[in-house]
């Protein structure tokens, strides 16, 4: 029986004295972790702003009227400022723009560019460090258990913290490379895009119906959206159709009518908000875009 209790005493004093040597290895760990977790935190910080939008994608089709009547519409020249509005805030949420020229027949090639939609960074938050058990008061063998259980715990973490750090490096550069492919493809289709607005209004007629049948063919294409994607047209024109008065059907979400002169001509039965500037109309549907 003495040889018991002996023997217990020992383990006792043993458990006891492994206790308080992890104590000062368990502080040192415990600051260590608290430091990784608050520089992780401030690198979340630093980064979650540079987030590209994650409103719905964007299908923007843009008619330009180059018939000799748009000098009597009132209407200034589209300068190509304000189409890099639309390209800019379409690259940030994914999205296409397509030009048409409205002339005697608008059978002319569109003008268009697709932007895939922006990288999302799956990390909002970053989860605090696991709590060092209290071992001042109870049973040393309790704290012996508590203590290892903790250990585990701070493996754990550790393992979770560095892959988190991986996940931020990873987004960092596929956006670094989603925004230069972007750029891209702005500056690669603003040659063509001052090609149609350079065009001299000189066209004998204009066929605006056809240029609204390729916007429904483009607002009717199939991509390859999370969700299906917000449709914008956007129509320079005095609305004056050479060819056809019949009604016409716009197959987008919204239309604007950018015109300044008394006539609308077929967009009389078209649903539409009306700008007198093309500057105006396009830095409002960029404020819609990023809205949505």
């Amino acid at each position: 029986m003495n040889k018991t209790i002996l023997t217990m005493f020992l383990l006792l004093i043993s458990a006891f004295l492994n206790s308080c040597q992890m104590t000062p290895s368990s502080n040192a760990e415990e600051t260590n972790l608290s430091e990784q977790y608050q520089q992780l935190t401030t690198k979340l910080a630093q980064v979650q702003p540079l987030q590209p939008s994650t409103v719905t994608p964007s299908v923007v089709f843009i008619g330009i009227d180059q018939s000799g009547s748009m000098e009597t519409a009132r209407v200034s020249q589209t300068q190509l400022n304000d189409i890099e509005v639309i390209l800019n805030v379409v690259s940030q949420t994914g999205g296409t723009v397509a030009i048409s020229a409205i002339c005697d027949r608008s059978d002319l090639p569109l003008v268009r560019t697709t932007f895939v939609q922006p990288p999302v960074l799956n990390v909002t938050s970053i989860p605090e460090p696991p709590q060092r058990p209290d071992t001042s008061k109870g049973s040393p063998f309790k704290h012996q258990e508590a203590l290892k259980e903790y250990k585990k715990e701070v493996e754990k973490y550790e393992k979770q913290l560095t892959n988190i750090a991986q996940t931020i490096t990873v987004y960092q550069e596929t956006l670094n490379q989603y925004q230069a492919k972007s750029q891209e493809n702005i500056d690669s289709i603003k040659p063509k895009i001052d090609a149609v607005l350079n065009h001299p209004r000189n066209c004998q007629s204009t066929d605006i119906q056809n240029s609204i049948q390729r916007a429904n063919l483009v607002f009717g294409e199939l991509g390859n959206w999370s969700q299906t994607p917000r449709k914008y047209a956007v129509f320079i024109t005095d609305g004056l159709d050479s060819f056809s008065s019949q009604p016409a059907q716009v197959k987008a979400d919204q239309v604007i009518l950018v015109n300044g002169s008394n006539e609308m001509g077929i967009f009389q039965s078209i649903k539409h908000d009306r700008f007198e500037s093309p500057n105006v109309a396009l830095s409002h549907l960029a404020l819609l875009i990023k809205a949505d």
